[in-house]
This record gives C-alpha cells, structure tokens and sequence, in this order.
C-alpha cells in the first residue's frame, strides 16, 4: 500500500527541532571557542580545525553510502515495504561497520604524518600524535555505535530524531568542555568529551528509532540486483563527496600547512560563522528532501515545478536577506568577539558572503538532485571542481593569505558547479529549458547585490567609539534595510504575493 509522507506536518517538526539543534550547536561551540581562547590561546583551535579537516577527508570512506542508500528507502516507505526497508537497513549496517575499519587503519597508518601539516609551532605542553589519536577515535565511533539506524528516520523525513538527541548531547559536552577546561586548562581533558559525547549521542538517536520504528528491523538481505544498484549510485557519489570534502577540510590543511596554526584559527573564526549561517540554512534542505523525493515519485510534473519555484523563491529571499547581513555584521562582530588582532580585512567579509549567497542558492538545484537520484548525470563535474579548487587555493592562499581559500570556493561553485548542475536538473528532471530560470537568479542577485551596497554605505555612516554599540546599530540597520530592499523589490512575483497572503491569513 503507497504510503505518502505528510510533508507540510514533517517539515514543521524538522525545521522547528532542527532550528533549536542548529542555534545550540552554533551557541554552544561559540561560548566554547571563546573559553578555549581566553583560557589557553588560538593555536588550540588551529589544531582542532586541522585535526577535524584530516579526519573528515578519511570519511571518504563512506562514498556518499548514506545518501545512496536513504534515496534506496524511498521506494519502500512510499510502498510502505517495511521487510524490505530493514534488508537495506541491515545491508547499512555491515557496510558502516567496514567504514569504521578502514577508518581506524587509514587513520593510523596517516598517524607520523601528522606533524607535516602543521607549519611552524604548535602548543609544548601536546603531544599532537596523542591528540590526533583521540579525534580519530571519535570519529570511528560514530560509524560503529548504531549510525546506520539514522537513515530510517531520513528516509520517513523524520529529522527531528536526531536533533532531538543533538540538543541533548549540545548542551550536555558544552557544558563539560567549559567547566573542564576552566577547572583543569588542560586540552586533553577537553578533548576526550568528544568521544564520550558520541557515545551517548549514538545510544540515545538508536533509542528514539527503535521507539519510534518498532516494525522496522536490520533483518535478512536485499537481492544482488539492489546491491549493484546501491554501488552503481555510490559510484556516481563518489565524485560528489571527493568535491564536498576537498572544498570544506582541503582549505583549512592548505592553510596550516602554508600559513600556520595561527593564521587557521583566525580564518577559522570567520568560518565558524560562516558555517554556523550555513547550518541554520541547512536545517530546511535536509527537513524536505524526503518530502520532494517522495512527491517526485508520486506527483505530477506540473506539481512537481510548482512547488520548485516556490521554493526556490523562499530560499532566494532567505538566502539575499542573511548575505547583506552577514556581510556588513561580520566586521563589527568579530570586533566584539575577537578584537581587532584576530580580524580578517575587510575584503574577506565581501568575498565570504559572496561564497555564502552562491553555495546557498545552490542548493536549490542540488536538494532536488539528491531527492531525484540524479548523482550519474553530471559525473564528471565533482572532479573539475576538486582540480579548479585547489589550484586556485595553491596560487592565491601564499599571495593573498586565507582570504585565497574562501575566493577558491565561489569560483569553482559559481562558474563550475552552478551551470552544470542547473543545466543537468532542468533537462534531465523538468524536461524544460534554463532561460527563466537563469532570469530569476540574474534578477535575485542584482536584488541582493544592491541590498548589500546600500546596507554597506549606510553601515559605514555609523560614527560611534564603542564596538558594542557599533554592532547593534549595524545589526539593525542592515536587518530592517535589507528586509524592506528584497521584500518591496520582489513586489512583482507572484510566488511573493501568495506567500505574504498565507502569512496574513495565518496571524488573522
């Protein structure tokens, strides 16, 4: 019996425990950032940025399995084949459990390297082969305790299971990590929360599914038609992950090892932001694509392209209000947060939202890619934006500082994935060609552009002596300007009207 998934009732819940997980696991590290650097110094964090890059390129083991497989379930909830789900289940579980080995071996075998990607000092009181040991361990822990049973609840669009656990977990390892490191000063004590914090975090997610999915069990074996399948879309994932990786952990290895320590912590700082921004934003993509993989399978094209534009449209606004403000709060923020000798120029803030508005948009077209299955069809563009990347990376961080990173990744994504991947999503998926398309995101962009600028200019008109004072201003001017610039300069799309109609009718 087809089972259709009440998309509007699950993403509610998704983004609404997805947001309190997100604003935690921003809020939380921030604070503990912040400790970190005021109780031992920056270099800490330099390490933990490296060590956290190393070890999200060996999770390349995984090859996009995850993905792969949730995209397999699809057919079986909409089909409501429970014996079904529990053979691809199961067959998730063997294969995690070979991704953690070989984990732990490349892991270990990467070990007398380590030092070789740090440029210069690193803190005397660690032992950086000890420290790594500790991360690695972390890491392989979270293939091995029950991760597997997560893509039940992807596949039912229910990703508010594990937020749940995350809000958890958030504020349970803040917390000792604050305390810990206050009481102790010690980054060892620190560290070894991580792992632990997994551990519980693992046990509680597997609690909530076996609770929440009694009927659903790893039992018995899909066929070896459904095994090649799975690997023939792993394959085609392969590229995809490669590309996600080199363009969020090469950056910071690059960096240490060609600047230093240092100077990946100050990157690491804007990053932090950046990233944080990244995952509130994320929380919508991932609280939906169960839901469009399962109208795609179920609905017409017409509804289908329907609800694409009005999502794309919601995103397009979302995404141009939060790069106007994260380009004119960066400053004045980390003013506050780190003071003026841990700050970037002011060139970077321009460079990082433009990095921020084109990975964001971007995952319009790549949400319903995933959702569709579509990962053959532009096989070979993860490779030409793994070479682009770190070529620009190498030819700019040494002549430009860290700044060269964040350029290197709004070149490859907005001259190379963008149009490729657009142009895979309109032929292969809508059947319909690009050029209105194309006219909406030239239209948003001049939007957000001018948003920006005018946000700019009326930010730089604010004269006071006290920082605090200075960020609050520019907060509000920027906020309030770039709301009322996108809102009225969208007037004239319908998408818009029908939008603020729903809004009206819902606060009557």
């Amino acid at each position: 019996m087809a089972e259709r998934l009440d998309k509007k009732k699950n993403m509610k819940t998704n983004v609404a425990y997805g947001f309190v997980s997100k604003t935690l696991s921003i809020l939380i590290p921030f604070l503990v950032r912040t400790v970190v650097i005021k109780v031992l110094s920056e270099e800490y964090l330099g390490l933990d940025s490296l060590f956290v890059s190393v070890l999200r390129a060996l999770n390349l083991a995984e090859l996009g399995l995850g993905n792969a497989l949730v995209y397999n379930m699809y057919e079986p909830v909409a089909s409501g084949d429970k014996k079904r789900l529990g053979q691809y289940l199961n067959f998730y579980r063997l294969c995690y459990r070979f991704i953690g080995l070989f984990i732990l071996t490349a892991g270990l075998i990467m070990l007398p390297f380590i030092k070789h990607f740090i440029k210069g000092s690193y803190p005397a009181d660690i032992n950086i082969y000890l420290l790594y040991l500790i991360y690695l361990i972390n890491t392989v822990l979270s293939y091995w305790l029950f991760a597997y049973k997560n893509s039940v609840a992807l596949a039912y669009q229910r990703t508010d299971i594990e937020s749940r656990a995350a809000i958890l977990t958030n504020i349970l390892s803040g917390i000792l990590q604050m305390i810990l490191l206050v009481l102790f000063r010690n980054y060892y004590v620190f560290a070894l929360v991580l792992p632990a914090i997994t551990i519980i975090k693992n046990l509680v997610v597997s609690r909530f599914i076996d609770k929440n999915f009694k009927d659903v069990r790893p039992e018995g074996h899909i066929s070896k038609k459904e095994i090649r399948s799975v690997m023939s879309n792993v394959g085609a994932l392969f590229g995809h992950q490669v590309a996600f990786t080199v363009v969020n952990s090469a950056d910071n290895i690059i960096i240490s090892a060609l600047l230093g320590l240092n100077k990946l912590a100050v990157y690491n700082n804007y990053f932090y932001i950046f990233q944080a921004l990244n995952g509130l934003l994320v929380i919508m993509f991932q609280s939906i694509q169960a839901g469009i993989g399962n109208s795609i399978l179920l609905d017409d094209k017409e509804e289908v392209m329907r609800f694409f534009k009005k999502f794309r449209f919601m995103i397009f606004f979302i995404v141009g209000f939060c790069t106007s403000c994260l380009m004119n709060i960066y400053q004045p923020f980390m003013m506050v947060w780190m003071g003026k000798k841990l700050m970037l120029p002011d060139i970077s803030t321009v460079c990082f939202a433009a990095a921020f508005y084109i990975t964001q948009t971007r995952k319009v077209i790549t949400t319903y890619k995933n959702a569709a299955g579509m990962w053959k069809d532009d096989f070979l563009k993860p490779y030409v934006v793994i070479a682009v990347d770190i070529i620009i990376d190498f030819l700019l961080i040494k002549k430009v500082g860290s700044t060269g990173a964040v350029i290197a990744t709004a070149i490859s994504m907005g001259l190379i994935a963008v149009p490729w991947e657009c142009m895979v999503l309109f032929k292969k998926l809508f059947k319909t060609g690009l050029m209105e398309h194309l006219l909406f995101v030239l239209r948003q962009t001049i939007i957000t552009a001018f948003a920006c600028a005018v946000c700019f200019i009326s930010c730089r008109a604010v004269t006071v002596q006290s920082a605090y004072v200075s960020l609050i201003l520019c907060a509000a001017i920027t906020s309030v300007l770039s709301f009322l610039i996108i809102s009225v300069l969208n007037l004239p799309d319908k998408n818009e009207r029908e939008i603020f109609r729903s809004l009206c009718r819902r606060f009557k």
